[in-house]
């Protein structure tokens, strides 16, 4: 993953769109996410808001389960 550099390709929806057309080719039962960028792009402002919130939950179930982790405050 790190060297593909894959968080870069999630960077942008046109990129998005790509992985989820890739994905969708590997998994038959995902074929639903082919056009799933456009969810994404109508609903970005909600999508964003409920990471803001969702996210500094999932950082410090992070730490709690790996103490000294990447994720851990020091």
């Amino acid at each position: 993953m790190q060297e593909e550099n894959w968080l870069a390709a999630y960077a942008s929806i046109p990129s998005l769109a790509l992985t989820f057309r890739k994905v969708s080719q590997r998994r038959t039962f995902l074929i639903p996410l082919i056009g799933a960028q456009e969810d994404l792009a109508d609903h970005y402002q909600c999508f964003r808001t409920a990471l803001r919130s969702f996210y500094p939950e999932v950082t410090s179930f992070a730490s709690e389960r790996n103490p000294g982790g990447p994720l851990s405050s020091p």
